[in-house]
C-alpha cells in the first residue's frame, strides 16, 4: 500500500513538474501528460460538475417518486442501482482517453485511476466516494433495513467503494478487464 501510494505521488509530483509557477498556469489543475490538463477528467474536478451531478440524480429520484409507482425505499433503491451500475462501467471498467494528444499516457488506466492523477485522497475522489454512501442510506432507513433492500443496496455500495480504494489503484481481480501488455508490468512488481 505504501508503495502505490509513493508511485502515485511520484507520478503527481512528476505531471506539476513539467508546468512552471511562472507560467500562469494553475498548478492544481495542470494533471496529465508532460503538464498538459487530462481532458478525460477535467471536468470531473469541477465543483459546477459536483452539483449537476448530484442535481442529476435527484431529478432522477424526483422523477421516479413523483409518479406514484415506487415507494420511497423502492425509488431510492432505483437511483442507487442505476447510479451504481453507469458508474461502476464509466468509472471502473473502461479504459483509456479519448484525447489523442496524450500519446495513450491513460491507455490503461480507468477514468477512476486517471482523475488527479492517481493521487488518493484528493477533493474530487472523496467527494465521488462520498456519492454511493449517500446514495445507500436513504433506501435502508426509508425501508426500516428490510433484508431484500440490503441485499440489493450493500452489494453496489461494497463494490463502489471497494473499487475506488487507494489500494486498489491499478489492481485488476483475476485479471478481469486487465489489458494485455501494459498491465502485466504492475503485475509483476505485484
Amino acid at each position: 500500500c505504501d508503495a502505490t501510494m509513493a508511485e502515485a505521488e511520484e507520478v503527481y509530483a512528476r505531471k506539476f513538474s513539467h508546468s512552471g509557477e511562472d507560467s500562469g498556469v494553475n498548478n492544481e489543475r495542470s494533471i496529465g501528460s508532460g503538464g498538459m490538463i487530462n481532458k478525460n477528467t477535467e471536468w470531473i474536478q469541477s465543483p459546477l460538475t459536483w452539483v449537476i451531478y448530484v442535481g442529476f440524480c435527484f431529478t432522477v429520484w424526483a422523477a421516479l417518486h413523483m409518479t406514484n409507482l415506487f415507494s420511497l425505499a423502492e425509488s431510492t433503491t432505483i437511483v442507487n442501482v442505476i447510479h451504481g451500475l453507469i458508474t461502476f462501467v464509466f468509472f471502473h471498467w473502461i479504459k483509456g482517453s479519448p484525447d489523442e494528444f496524450t500519446q495513450g499516457e491513460w491507455n490503461g488506466l480507468t477514468l477512476w485511476e486517471q482523475i488527479d492523477a492517481g493521487l488518493p485522497w484528493t477533493p474530487t475522489k472523496k467527494f465521488l466516494m462520498l456519492v454511493p454512501v449517500i446514495l445507500c442510506l436513504p433506501p435502508l432507513l426509508a425501508s426500516n433495513y428490510k433484508t431484500m433492500y440490503m441485499v440489493i443496496n450493500l452489494p453496489i455500495f461494497l463494490v463502489l467503494e471497494t473499487a475506488k480504494l487507494p489500494s486498489m489503484h491499478r489492481v485488476r481481480i483475476m485479471s478481469i478487464n486487465a489489458t494485455a501488455g501494459i498491465d502485466d508490468a504492475v503485475k509483476k512488481r505485484l
